[in-house]
């Protein structure tokens, strides 16, 4: 990729009547042009006021690298602008799905525990059934306890 000629002068681009003031006002813009080794010939502009050389000369030849047309500005505004905004909402996504994941776990283990003390509350009123059993048809006090003595 060889630069034959470069150019950057300042183009008229429009001109405001401003009633108020009754005058025509003409606002230009900076025009980067590069002629390459095989002829192609790429121009970019940008507002005068946002001018900036450098800036000029870089965007055409990545303009002509990438092959023209709006190929480099698709892909600045994909990198700039769209792709941090779905990477955010990827992230998001993910976080909310963790804080679901967190809730249904404590959901969980909640229920669990529910489970266990409505086990021990069946278990012990089996045990109090029983006893209530072995009282009424062997005489067994309801609160007997078996103590080992060895």
């Amino acid at each position: 990729m060889k630069i034959v000629n470069y150019s950057y002068e300042r183009v008229s681009s429009r001109e405001e009547y401003n009633p108020k003031t009754d005058t025509l006002t003409e606002y230009y813009n900076m025009v980067t042009t590069i002629t390459f080794g095989n002829g192609d010939k790429v121009s970019v502009s940008c507002p005068e006021e946002k001018a900036d050389q450098y800036t000029g000369f870089y965007t055409a030849v990545a303009k002509y690298a990438m092959g023209g047309n709006n190929t480099v500005n698709n892909e600045a505004e994909y990198w700039i602008k769209q792709k941090p905004i779905k990477d955010m909402r990827e992230y998001l996504k993910k976080q909310n799905e963790i804080a679901a994941e967190k809730e249904r776990k404590q959901v969980e283990a909640g229920k669990a525990k529910k489970n266990a003390i409505k086990r021990e509350a069946r278990k012990r009123k089996f045990e109090y059934e029983a006893a209530v059993l072995a009282n009424e048809k062997y005489g067994v006090p309801v609160n007997f306890e078996v103590v080992n003595n060895v």
